[in-house]
């Protein structure tokens, strides 16, 4: 029973890994990106489109932004699909920041009336990365239209300027190939009515990946991951948590993009952590905690800094609750048990003065003797008259480890 309910979870885990189309030359590939451009939303893309290709897809899109290194997986993997590769920004949708340059990647764009396209201007405004993404979106316009087409001004300017149009300003400044409210108006400009059509959805190691990808959810996976280790090594000694510290560790890191992460904010990050667990094996200095939090929260601004295309959403402000709350908890908890564990045990001698026992032998205040206390059997004094074998005693002291007793009177 145990190897078939794990069989079939990683069956349900991995299954996005093993969907394949069968063979199906009037088949259309319908998918949805939706929310933050992040490491989950570009795996999404671009399994869809190995599971899609040769077969015409339409993406609808409907975002305001997200990560440059997923971003640029995204446009990778449109640039080398071999078919018809459609964006559509339905009604009430927009394509800003990050999705502008996902919009011009497609070989045709359409959009619906009350649609919005542009705004991509990187912030902040770093002369070095704005002259970067407006050569990047330069360059993809070019290759859309033509290098000395009208329309590759504009393009430019939606970084250069934050420039942002409407979807019927699109529509007349030829942007948008075309004007579509709905999925049929699509296939019926294409000449695609009668395909058949399959949507794929992200998979549940997409999701996670892009729910880790947020850079504070990500940092607090490492605070709380170094905060599991540190907990189990000083405090309460092997629980497991060191390997759920770890993985949380790695996950973190992973989610910030390690290799793509600047090491400075690594660096900042750990030093902030160091203060901040210096402050809890030390409390009362105070200057500690708050040099940490400075750190980390400097830590925090730095990896989104990294990021000109991102924004806050609930979604993020959820989940960094949730981890921050998880990291009190795992602090509290852990100096609970610190707390319980600094209890002062009873030493031998207190632990035996005032228990009652049977005396095995004759016991005089010269002659040594035996007594049976708690299960055990110990030598014994009289501190003031001969003890009678099979007579109750009570411990007053310890000498040693020889117990010094007194006859309990009737």
């Amino acid at each position: 029973m145990k190897r078939l309910i794990i069989i079939v979870t990683l069956l349900l885990v991995f299954s996005q890994h093993f969907y394949v189309l069968s063979a199906n030359n009037n088949r259309l590939i319908y998918i949805e990106l939706k929310g933050i451009i992040d490491k989950g939303t570009a795996d999404y893309v671009d399994r869809s489109l190995r599971i899609a290709e040769p077969n015409p897809v339409i993406l609808m899109l409907d975002t305001q932004g997200g990560y440059l290194s997923p971003l640029g997986d995204i446009v990778r993997a449109f640039k080398e699909y071999p078919g018809m590769l459609i964006v559509w920004i339905p009604s009430g949708g927009k394509a800003g920041s990050a999705g502008v340059f996902i919009a011009l990647a497609a070989d045709k764009l359409y959009v619906s009336k009350s649609a919005v396209i542009g705004a991509a201007q990187p912030r902040p405004a770093d002369p070095k990365v704005v002259n970067f993404t407006a050569a990047w979106i330069r360059a993809l316009a070019e290759d859309k239209f033509s290098p000395k087409d009208p329309r590759v001004a504009i393009a430019e300017e939606f970084v250069t300027k934050n420039r942002a149009l409407t979807g019927e300003e699109a529509l007349e400044l030829g942007i948008a190939d075309g004007k579509a409210e709905n999925l049929k108006d699509i296939l019926e400009s294409e000449g695609l009515i009668g395909y058949e059509i399959t949507e794929i959805k992200p998979g549940l190691v997409e999701e996670l990946l892009s729910m880790i990808g947020d850079p504070i959810v990500a940092t607090l996976l490492i605070i709380i991951g170094v905060l599991a280790i540190y907990v189990e090594i000083a405090i309460t000694g092997f629980q497991g948590l060191i390997v759920a510290g770890l993985l949380l560790i790695a996950a973190g890191i992973y989610g910030l993009g390690m290799l793509g992460l600047d090491v400075l904010v690594i660096a900042v990050l750990l030093a902030g952590l160091t203060f901040l667990i210096a402050e809890l094996v030390y409390p009362g200095l105070q200057v500690f905690g708050v040099l940490g939090i400075i750190l980390m929260t400097a830590a925090i601004y730095m990896a989104y800094w990294q990021q000109p295309y991102i924004n806050f959403t609930i979604y993020s402000i959820c989940m960094i609750s949730i981890l921050i709350l998880i990291s009190a908890l795992l602090v509290y908890s852990g100096l609970e048990i610190r707390k319980i564990l600094k209890i002062p045990t009873p030493s031998l001698r207190e632990s035996l003065i005032g228990k009652r026992g049977i005396a095995k032998t004759v016991i005089t205040p010269q002659g040594k003797g035996v007594v049976l206390v708690e299960g055990e059997e110990w030598t014994a004094y009289s501190i003031e008259e001969d003890i009678l074998e099979g007579e109750e005693v009570i411990v007053v002291d310890m000498r040693g480890l020889a117990l010094v007793v007194r006859k309990i009177s009737e």
